[in-house]
C-alpha cells in the first residue's frame, strides 16, 4: 500500500502523522498541553519539570514520558526542560528531530537550534511583535479592524483626566506583553490610574475605554492553503474564584456561541484578515483572536495570540470527538509538510460541546498544591464526586454522562500568585444509545476512529443549534463551574 503524501480527512491524517511524525517530542513545564496531542502522534516523547497525575495519565496510555526533576525545579520552563541532560540524552536515544512546544522565545529557539531539533513554532520574532499589546493598536488600525476606543500611550506624558475625555469614563490599561490579564488594569479614577502606571513598569502601554460585552475568541491557523478558522466560543474572565484579576481570561465554553450571524461573521471575516497579514510576515500554524461582544453591535477585535492558545489540549480532544482534523495537526503540518494539508478551510466552523475552566491562584502569595484532586469527577444527585484517578483516565473521551476530568499538578508543588493551579475539562454528553466503553481503547489514536464510526450526537452540525443553551443563560447553567469553585476552594484551603 502506497504512504499518504496528503491528507483530506481524519484517517489520512492519522497515516500521515504515522509516516512523518516518529521522531517528535513534547516539551514544557507541564503535561497537559500534550493531551490531546497523543492521539495524533504515534511514539511521542513528552519531556516535563516534575511528575503529576497527567503525566501518569499519559503514561498509562503508552507514551514514554520523562520528568527531569522535583516539584521545587529551578525557573519551570520549557527551556530549562529541553536543556537538561536527561532530557537532551532520551532525545538522542529515540532520535528526535522535531520539537513541539507551547509558547516558542529566542532562547528556546536557540537552544533548540543548538540540539539538532526542527522547532513547530512560529518565530519567536514574529510573535512578539503581534502579541505586543500597545504595537497592535496600530496593527488594528491599518487593518480597518473594529477595535475599541483605543489609544498606544505614553504614560510619562498622559493624564488621566485627558485619556477619560478622548477614550470614555472608564479604562483598560495594558503592558505592551502580559499574559491571562497579568498586567492588565481597569481604571476608573486618579489613584487607579497612578496605580496602574506604577505597576505596569513600561513608559508605553495601550489604553482603552472599557467595553461591556461578552468576551468571545476563536482559534485559526496559518496553512499552505490559507485560513482556517474555527466556530467563536465564550472565554470565561474575570471570574473571582478562578483568577486574581479582573479581566483575566479563566476558562472557555466551547457550547456558548451565543453570536448572531452577522456578529459571527465579522469575528470570521476579522480573523482572516489578521491571519493573511500574519502569513505576510512569515507566520505560520495556529493563533487566536479575542473579542468582545457588546449587547448591540459589531465585535470589537481585542487582541492576537500569535502562538498555540492555552485552550489547545481541550480544543484538539474536543475536535477529534467532532471527527474532525484538528487544527493542531494543521498546525504540526504547516511546519513539517506544508503541501500535505488538503483539509477544508471551513472543517472547523461547526459547534463543539464542552467547557475548560482554568483556576490560578488566587492568593497574594505563593502557595502549595495541598492534595490529590486530579482524576475523573463525576456529578450524581447534584453532587460531584471523585471516581477515577488521572492515571485511569485524562482524556475527554474517555468521560461518560455527567463526568468531569480535574488536572492539577503534584501535592506540594508550589503555585505562585497568579499561576495555573488547576483545570476542569468536559467534553459533549453520549447519545443515550452510546456505549462510554466504545471510547476507552488503550490506544489513543483509536479514539479518533472510534468517533468517526460511532458519531457523538450533534457531531459537526453546520447549523448553530446553541446545542440546548440560549443567549442570556446565566453562568451556573455549565455543570462544572461548580465542581470548578468545590475544586478552587479546596486549593485555596476553605470550605466549599
Amino acid at each position: 500500500m502506497a504512504s499518504v503524501t496528503t491528507f483530506h480527512n481524519v484517517e489520512q491524517s492519522l497515516e500521515w502523522a504515522a509516516r512523518l511524525l516518529r521522531d517528535l517530542a513534547f516539551v514544557g513545564p507541564d503535561p497537559n498541553y500534550a493531551i490531546g496531542l497523543d492521539a495524533l502522534v504515534p511514539g511521542l516523547v513528552v519531556a516535563v519539570a516534575d511528575d503529576s497525575p497527567g503525566l501518569d495519565g499519559l503514561r498509562s496510555s503508552g507514551v514514554e514520558c520523562l520528568a527531569v526533576d522535583g516539584p521545587a525545579m529551578e525557573g519551570r520552563s520549557a527551556l530549562t526542560v529541553l536543556q537538561h541532560p536527561r532530557t537532551l540524552a532520551l532525545f538522542e536515544k529515540r532520535s528526535i528531530g522535531k520539537l513541539l512546544v507551547f509558547k516558542s522565545s529566542h532562547a528556546l529557539e536557540t537552544a533548540a537550534a543548538h540540539a539538532g531539533l526542527e522547532l513547530i513554532a512560529a518565530s519567536s520574532a514574529v510573535a512578539r511583535r503581534w502579541e505586543n499589546k500597545a504595537a497592535f493598536v496600530e496593527i488594528g488600525k491599518r487593518l480597518g479592524l473594529n477595535l475599541p476606543p483605543t489609544a498606544k500611550v505614553d504614560l510619562t506624558q498622559a493624564s488621566y483626566r485627558s485619556l477619560v475625555e478622548t477614550l470614555g469614563p472608564y479604562l483598560v490599561i495594558q503592558a505592551p506583553h502580559g499574559y491571562a490579564g497579568a498586567r492588565t488594569f481597569h481604571v476608573h479614577d486618579e489613584a487607579s490610574f497612578g496605580h496602574a502606571r506604577e505597576e505596569i513598569r513600561s513608559p508605553i502601554a495601550r489604553v482603552a475605554g472599557y467595553v461591556e460585552g461578552r468576551p468571545m475568541t476563536l482559534n485559526a491557523c496559518v496553512t499552505a492553503k490559507g485560513i482556517a478558522i474555527g466556530r467563536p466560543f465564550e472565554q470565561l474572565t474575570g471570574i473571582g474564584a478562578f483568577t486574581p484579576y479582573r479581566l483575566g481570561s479563566c476558562g472557555q465554553i466551547w457550547s456558548k456561541t451565543y453570536a448572531g450571524d452577522s456578529a459571527r461573521e465579522e469575528m470570521i471575516g476579522a480573523a482572516r484578515t489578521i491571519g493573511e497579514a500574519l502569513a505576510l510576515d512569515g507566520f505560520r500554524g495556529v493563533f487566536g483572536v479575542d473579542f468582545v461582544k457588546p449587547s448591540s453591535g459589531l465585535p470589537y477585535v481585542i487582541e492576537v495570540n500569535a502562538r498555540l492558545i492555552a485552550s489547545i489540549a481541550a480544543f484538539t480532544q474536543l475536535e477529534i470527538l467532532a471527527g474532525r482534523v484538528p487544527l493542531l495537526m494543521r498546525h504540526i503540518a504547516a511546519f513539517v509538510e506544508p503541501e500535505a494539508d488538503h483539509v477544508s478551510l471551513d472543517e472547523h466552523l461547526g459547534p463543539l460541546d464542552g467547557a475548560q475552566v482554568v483556576i490560578h491562584n488566587v492568593r497574594d502569595e505563593q502557595s502549595p498544591i495541598p492534595g490529590e484532586m486530579s482524576g475523573v469527577w463525576r456529578q450524581s444527585d447534584g453532587a460531584w464526586r471523585r471516581v477515577q484517578s488521572a492515571a485511569a483516565a485524562i482524556r475527554i473521551s474517555r468521560l461518560g454522562p455527567s463526568e468531569a476530568i480535574v488536572l492539577s499538578g503534584p501535592p506540594g508543588r508550589q503555585v505562585a500568585p497568579g499561576a495555573e493551579w488547576a483545570r476542569v475539562q468536559r467534553g459533549p454528553l453520549l447519545a443515550a444509545d452510546s456505549d462510554p466503553s466504545a471510547y476507552a481503547s488503550r490506544d489513543p489514536a483509536n479514539d479518533i476512529r472510534a468517533v468517526v464510526a460511532q458519531p457523538l450526537r450533534g457531531r459537526d452540525d453546520r447549523e448553530d443549534q446553541s446545542l440546548g443553551r440560549r443567549d442570556g443563560d446565566p453562568l451556573h447553567d455549565e455543570p462544572i463551574i461548580a465542581l470548578a469553585e468545590l475544586v478552587a476552594a479546596r486549593l485555596g484551603g476553605t470550605s466549599a
